[in-house]
């Protein structure tokens, strides 16, 4: 969590409290006993410093913590991420909707859709992205998928009417106007989550 806020904090996140904070987790990585414990704590420590973009330190109009996170992941940086790896992975948490979306270019095209599987739905859209890449990269050579479950019941919602477009809205997936979303290095008004990338891969 240290080297998360030192690299995104808006107000205390320093390129040298970052660096401060990666060699004490190196430090404390070398004193992982088991195997398996080293395998995810690294792994958790490659997705950190992965990340973009990350919406948790932003607030609503009233100053409160906003009911969702995002984050916008590099996987290309991630080495436990078999190949063909997207360009750029967006991953939304809130209690109502939880969502992805894959991109293998900066420009890409594809759909957003209402997934059944709530434990592998990252697998749901994966399989048609790699698809994308590999088969199909004469046609289309970026593609990009997208999917979303519901953390609340079904009941009284019309899938028809709450489709892509309103989920989209729940969850962030859908490019909004410019916000304050935090990326490493930068401080002040950031173009839009959905939309921009800090740096190029």
């Amino acid at each position: 969590m240290a080297l998360f806020e030192a690299r995104f904090d808006p107000d205390h996140g320093t390129q040298e409290g970052e660096q401060q904070a990666v060699a004490q987790l190196e430090g404390l990585l070398d004193g992982v006993r088991t195997l398996d414990e080293d395998r995810v704590l690294r792994s958790l420590s490659e997705v950190v410093r992965a990340t973009m973009r990350t919406s948790f330190f932003r607030a609503d109009g009233a100053q409160k913590p906003l009911p969702r996170l995002t984050l916008k992941i590099e996987p290309r940086s991630l080495a436990f991420v078999p190949e063909p790896r997207p360009l750029v992975e967006t991953f939304v948490y809130s209690p109502l909707v939880e969502g992805l979306h894959l991109r293998t270019a900066r420009v890409a095209r594809g759909g957003l859709r209402w997934s059944e599987r709530p434990e592998d739905f990252r697998s749901e859209v994966l399989g048609p992205v790699k698809a994308q890449q590999v088969k199909n990269s004469v046609i289309v050579p970026a593609g990009a998928k997208g999917a979303f479950v519901l953390r609340v019941p079904l009941t009284g919602i019309d899938r028809d009417a709450a489709g892509p477009p309103g989920a989209r809205g729940i969850c962030g997936l859908h490019p909004r106007p410019a916000r304050r979303d935090r990326q490493p290095g930068r401080r002040g008004r950031a173009p839009p989550l959905a939309r921009a990338l800090p740096r190029r891969p």
